[in-house]
């Protein structure tokens, strides 16, 4: 079965750290005149306010290089921020809601989905009843719908914004032929398993495999014909391994199986499964289509170079061997 993607392989903290990095000087940017103009006044409440906001919004910047969990901006930056706008609202009345805006949507930059809803929430829920208590009940009717419109599109885009980002990565990692993973994902795929070996000692298998004589059947049946056989071979890998393995289409006829934790005799007996569900799968209206194997196990003071060149090796020798055979 193929194995699901996770946020190791794809990291989020690229962007996110990007944006919150932007966040922070705009920040800066905006908030220090603010701060300088009420220090000025003796007003050093809402000078330490935005102050305080800014050095931990740069703090954060900091820390979410290391720790895309984000906790510091959930539980540090939205409860400073509450009180910031609380304070200002209390000063300048409605003017000051409007600083509301840019915080709610901020959250939806730095924190992911479920975070930034709780953290939306929160702030509504203390900001609306202060809204009610120094306004009269029409402007207050209308500054609590349009933060919660704020809040919901917010909510909304980021949940569209995301959707896509998942899109674009699905598509640049699987083959859209057979819905295996493409060769970009191999060598982080790979890599990840050496250093899972080198950690615990687990047993990391590959299997190559390639179609014996593809060019003919293209030839000869035309490339729709071919794409259905390449086709059923991806699902057939798919059905034939756990979700723990990983199948790749790294090539025109080539596929790659790394099975997580099966040491090299358990390789064999799969990829000799393989061979003979390819061989008496009905792929090309009765034509017999058959496959060759290179299975190779991982082995200490290997690199994922020297690994797959090994495996290349037997897969080759078992095309010069006759091909549909398994090789290892």
């Amino acid at each position: 079965m193929q194995s699901q993607l996770t946020n190791d392989e794809f990291p989020e903290s690229d962007y996110r750290l990007k944006i919150t990095l932007r966040i922070a000087l705009s920040s800066i940017i905006l908030l220090t005149p603010f701060a300088i103009n009420n220090l000025l006044k003796h007003n050093y409440l809402l000078a330490i306010g935005p102050t305080a906001v800014s050095l931990l919004l740069a703090v954060v910047t900091w820390r979410n290089r290391h720790d895309n969990r984000a906790t510091l901006t959930l539980y540090g930056l939205v409860p400073l921020l509450i009180i910031f706008l609380t304070l200002i609202i209390k000063q300048h009345g409605v003017i000051a809601v409007m600083w509301c805006f840019p915080v709610l949507i901020s959250f939806y930059c730095m924190l992911d989905e479920h975070k930034a809803m709780l953290a939306t929430l929160m702030t509504l829920a203390v900001i609306i009843p202060q809204i009610w208590l120094i306004l009269d009940a029409e402007l207050a009717s209308r500054a609590t719908v349009t933060l919660i419109a704020v809040g919901l599109f917010s909510a909304i885009s980021a949940r569209a914004t995301a959707s896509y980002q998942q899109s674009l990565k699905t598509r640049a990692i699987t083959d859209p032929l057979t819905g295996l993973f493409n060769r970009s994902l191999l060598n982080v795929t790979l890599e990840q398993a050496l250093g899972q070996f080198r950690r615990t000692g687990a047993p990391m298998t590959v299997i190559l495999l390639d179609l014996d004589h593809f060019k003919e059947i293209n030839d000869s049946y035309g490339h729709g014909a071919g794409d259905k056989v390449l086709t059923e071979v991806g699902q057939l890998l798919q059905s034939s391994t756990r979700l723990s393995d990983t199948c790749f289409r790294i090539g025109g006829e080539e596929f790659l199986c790394l099975l997580y934790g099966s040491d090299r005799a358990n390789g064999l007996r799969l990829a000799e499964a393989l061979r003979l569900k390819i061989q008496t799968a009905d792929l090309l209206d009765g034509e017999t289509v058959t496959a060759s194997f290179g299975v190779t196990c991982l082995t200490a003071g290997e690199n994922c170079e020297q690994w797959c060149k090994r495996t290349d090796e037997f897969l080759y020798r078992a095309k010069r061997a006759g091909r549909n055979r398994v090789m290892g």
